[in-house]
């Protein structure tokens, strides 16, 4: 999205795109939570939820395979539908000019997202049932004490681990740029111990930047 500002703000046009923009994103939204909403109210009422258990412990009666068959086959349902809403967006990102993807690389993006989420979400339903059935009534004190310590884990492994999976990640080489960053963070209270370059505007012309990471692996993208 091209557009020259006009003193403090951008010029008519470019602000012009970005309310449609905005409109745009918030009406896909909507449709988007809607389709959720309709799964879910045809799934619970019409016992879709109970078949697909069903069939699960038809395979498996170990408490952990059934859990996993059931969060596999239910999490890939709602990708593939809600897989259609993911396109128009990749084409309102085209059509507004915010994306420099090929389809190609836009897909492989996707597929490692979707992997990645089937990952995350297979594991916290796998520790929440784990819980449930080991500590009775103590169980959502455990299943906090977990999540918590994913959220701390996850601080530490995102820049290092899933960061790369996305993005070409090179530490900054200019050193006078390093300086005034590292000199910007400690002015906001923030101790970084690393400048990285995330070339994002391979994929994207948005301007995106980013402190990351917990302890030794935190730093500025």
């Amino acid at each position: 999205m091209e557009g020259r500002a006009n003193g403090l703000t951008f010029d008519p046009e470019r602000q012009a795109l970005a309310r449609s923009r905005q409109r745009e994103s918030l009406v896909w939204g909507l449709v988007g939570f809607a389709l959720f909403m309709v799964i879910l109210f045809v799934t619970l009422p019409t016992g879709l939820s109970l078949r697909l258990e069903g069939w699960a412990l038809s395979l498996t009666t170990n408490p952990w395979g059934v859990v996993a068959l059931y969060v596999l086959v239910g999490y890939l349902v709602l990708a593939i539908l809600a897989l259609p809403l993911r396109v128009v967006g990749r084409q309102s990102e085209v059509k507004y000019r915010l994306s420099r993807q090929s389809w190609l690389s836009w897909g492989v993006d996707r597929l490692k997202a979707t992997l990645l989420g089937l990952l995350f979400v297979l594991l916290a339903v796998e520790a929440l049932f784990w819980t449930i059935r080991n500590f009775g009534d103590w169980w959502w004190t455990v299943f906090w004490v977990l999540a918590l310590g994913y959220s701390l884990l996850s601080g530490f492994l995102g820049p290092v681990v899933l960061l790369p999976l996305f993005y070409r990640v090179a530490e900054i080489k200019d050193q006078t740029l390093r300086d005034r960053l590292h000199a910007l963070s400690t002015r906001a209270g923030v101790r970084a111990l690393g400048v990285y370059e995330f070339q994002s505007s391979a994929k994207t012309e948005r301007g995106t930047a980013v402190v990351a990471g917990l302890g030794a692996h935190a730093g500025s993208c």
